[in-house]
């Protein structure tokens, strides 16, 4: 498997961070979809597959209910 066919998703409700994360991975080559929001996040898991997952451990109060 070639590197530009590994997808990553990074769920941050931080959005200079999710950027940042976001393309850091583009550049070593990866292919990233980055989620500010937990339901956007878990929504795109049903569409498309990935290989890896970086999730914000501490999401915002509201997103958790």
């Amino acid at each position: 498997m070639k590197k530009e066919d590994i997808r990553i998703l990074i769920a941050e409700d931080d959005v200079i961070l999710g950027k940042a994360l976001k393309q850091a991975v583009d550049r070593a080559g990866f292919h990233a979809d980055h989620f500010a929001r937990p339901d956007e996040a878990l929504s795109a898991t049903k569409r498309q597959s990935y290989h890896a997952c970086v999730v914000d451990c501490m999401p915002p109060q509201n997103a958790r209910d």
